[in-house]
């Protein structure tokens, strides 16, 4: 196999580079491990400090023109948002809030950000409906609290793995809440009393 670097004005058809061509590679695989660790280390640094991190925003927020690492809230998914809270605070179960939702003819999460023009798959299974678990999802996320918690997840041997709660980066009061932590509390205890009904059940 023949190999070329015309940066580096080589050739293999003529020769095998000598020893610069090795201490070159070398150096550039240090140079890319080196900001590698640099980046992971601004990264870390930005959820320590509460700056959101993600490649899209949470459904019912928007990142800030002005700072993309700063979430506004997004007013007309917010509206949704709060009406899956309300539901679910008042007993309704995370199916038939999904079913509400669907009826309604109200755009999933998906479907609602391929909308306004960002790429985001998912959901195709469902034509863009509402699943049973991104309702469950929302419900569980701190982030409509106005609290950021980051780092739910960890990349080990190039494999995404989750990370249990106690070991997430939580800042409180980092933007525009959509929900009280009261509500977020009473919707926590009614998923955990469906859960245990659920389990009883099934035993």
């Amino acid at each position: 196999m023949r190999f070329i670097a015309v940066t580096d004005d080589y050739d293999s058809l003529y020769g095998d580079g000598g020893i610069m061509l090795p201490l070159k590679n070398v150096i550039a695989e240090s140079y890319a491990l080196d900001i590698s660790r640099k980046c992971k280390a601004v990264q870390r640094q930005n959820i320590a400090d509460g700056r959101f991190v993600g490649r899209l925003a949470p459904y019912g927020y928007e990142k800030s023109p002005q700072d993309c690492h700063k979430l506004i809230v997004d007013p007309v998914a917010s509206e949704t948002v709060r009406q899956i809270f309300a539901w679910a605070a008042s007993g309704v179960i995370p199916r038939e809030v999904a079913r509400r939702l669907n009826d309604a003819r109200i755009p999933s999460p998906t479907k609602y950000k391929n909308a306004r023009g960002f790429s985001v798959c998912g959901e195709r299974e469902n034509a863009g409906l509402w699943p049973e678990r991104t309702i469950k999802a929302i419900l569980s996320d701190k982030v409509y609290t106005g609290d950021m918690a980051q780092g739910r997840t960890r990349t080990v041997n190039h494999m995404q793995i989750t990370v249990p709660e106690c070991e997430w980066v939580c800042v409180k009061d980092t933007h525009e809440a959509i929900i009280s932590r009261e509500v977020y509390g009473i919707v926590q205890r009614r998923l955990a009393e469906n859960a245990a009904r659920n389990k009883a059940a099934h035993t």
